[in-house]
């Protein structure tokens, strides 16, 4: 039933495999299957992947009975898997063999999906080319395989890709116009909807306003009979917000509020964005009661995050067990033995080592107290209120120069010698990262920055964000702001030692 809903139904796909209890899975050919299922679940999902176990039962077992259809399937979510995991190359590995097998199967499906991975991996390094002929072989992928939804998916990823290439305008519109014809033909109206907002968002990116606004409004009236999709509202007030209409900004972010139909993180954005307006409006008791608002329904979502990290949790500790007791029936002897070796080992050698142990620790123990003593001090010296108090009351009508000159002046005032350390430390970084590290540092949010670094949506945020990360040498969480400021600190306090 998980397999057959899979594609429609991810999320009860995913409930119903949730459900299985061990006993149920008898064989080892029902638990690569489920692996396989599971791993596909949590990826349609957007639900984290932290390690490949769990799919490497469906690889081992199905590269060991040859089903090469499934070991195709599974290679391209081992290859998913470890993108999660930001192993890039071992990503790009395993897309490679899952195109080598194709060669001796026939699923134009799974061609169009891997090479479509393929593209974005080569999209992220700015190999704009090689992305764009990628996107071209997976679109005629999924033009053979007759599926319709990916096929105008991609259309839609050429036009974008063309438009971050800086080519014509009318080439961009060709795609996308494609895309369009199908979502209507298909009466994928969720699709049309998001083709029209990644337009009206490089309309808007290209200062054009008014044609971003009439194009939403337009098709509101013809496909929606004037009712306001739930994923415009935000868009169509930040539009509103770019042409100094701030009534019209602040109805459709009340009209999104009051909605029933509109979800908790949805209340969220409507609630700081009202917050930010009445802020810019100088209307301080009504951006307070906002805000007030904004942190009982932020206090709610962190609570059910925290139900759904323990179902998760206890679904990978079942996998987990599953796994290692297939490890265990295949290498028991060999174990054991090891055990022995090692024992002996440690017997002769247990002396030293604790010994040189106990040292490395105090001097560890030593350098962590001296590194959390600075790291304390600089929280107490540097005023993140003060910076993001001026950084707020500049944020509006300025160029992107003026804009990246006042937040490094802002960063000079409040965190003294921050700026002169990033200079010195990382002199590949221009003023734009340095302006956005310094309102990540802040605690700002990458998807409030969409519009001041004028992004196209809060995933392009993000990969900027995450590019931003590599050059400071970090792996962290573009959606964590918070880690990357410990982060950063911990590097200053590092430099000082």
């Amino acid at each position: 039933m998980a397999e057959n809903i899979m594609q429609v139904q991810p999320d009860s796909a995913l409930k119903i495999l949730q459900t299985l209890k061990e006993k149920q899975i008898p064989n080892d050919k029902q638990k690569a299957l489920y692996a396989l299922l599971y791993t596909q679940a949590l990826d349609k999902n957007d639900l984290p992947i932290s390690n490949d176990s769990l799919i490497h039962i469906a690889v081992d077992y199905y590269s060991r009975k040859k089903e090469y259809r499934q070991l195709g399937w599974a290679w391209f979510y081992l290859g998913k898997t470890y993108m999660q995991m930001d192993s890039i190359t071992l990503a790009m590995t395993f897309y490679l063999k899952t195109k080598e097998l194709l060669n001796r199967i026939n699923d134009d499906y799974l061609l169009g999906l891997v090479t479509n991975e393929e593209a974005l991996l080569h999209q992220e390094q700015r190999n704009n080319e090689q992305a764009l002929i990628l996107l071209r072989q997976s679109l005629s992928a999924f033009q053979r395989a007759g599926n319709k939804k990916n096929e105008g998916l991609v259309l839609s990823q050429i036009g974008r890709l063309l438009y971050i290439k800086r080519s014509k305008i009318d080439s961009v519109q060709y795609y996308y116009d494609r895309a369009k014809e199908i979502a209507i033909n298909e009466n994928d109206l969720e699709f049309l909807y998001y083709l029209l907002s990644s337009q009206a968002a490089i309309l808007r990116a290209r200062n054009e306003y008014a044609q971003a606004k009439q194009l939403l409004l337009s098709t509101i009236q013809e496909y929606k009979q004037g009712v306001v999709p739930l994923e415009w509202y935000p868009l169509l007030s930040t539009l509103y917000l770019d042409m100094q209409q701030t009534d019209s900004a602040r109805h459709y972010l009340q009209l999104l509020l009051h909605n029933s139909h509109a979800n908790i993180k949805q209340r969220i954005g409507a609630l700081d964005g009202l917050r930010q307006i009445e802020e810019q409006a100088g209307n301080y008791e009504a951006a307070l009661l906002y805000r007030a608002k904004h942190k009982v329904l932020s206090d709610s979502i962190l609570k059910l995050n925290h139900e759904l990290d323990i179902r998760v949790l206890e679904g990978k500790h079942y996998l987990n067990k599953m796994h290692n007791e297939n490890l265990l029936q295949k290498f028991q002897y060999i174990i054991t033995i090891s055990l022995i070796l090692l024992l002996a080992i440690i017997s002769l050698f247990s002396i030293r080592y604790w010994w040189k142990k106990h040292l490395i620790r105090q001097k560890k123990q030593s350098e962590e107290s001296l590194k959390e003593f600075k790291h304390s001090s600089i929280l107490k010296t540097w005023d993140f209120i003060l910076f993001q108090k001026e950084y707020q009351s500049n944020i509006f009508n300025q160029t992107k120069k003026e804009f990246y000159t006042k937040v490094i002046e802002t960063a000079n005032l409040a965190y003294p010698g921050f700026i002169d350390w990033i200079r010195k430390c990382y002199p590949q970084l221009n003023n734009a990262d340095i302006a956005l590290s310094c309102l990540l540092f802040s605690g700002f949010e990458p998807k409030a920055l969409c519009a001041p670094f004028k992004a196209l949506d809060t995933g392009a945020m993000y990969t900027r964000c995450s590019r931003l990360y590599k050059k400071f040498g970090l792996k962290t969480e573009p959606k964590d702001p918070h880690s990357f400021k410990n982060r950063i600190i911990d590097l200053y306090v590092e430099s000082k030692m």
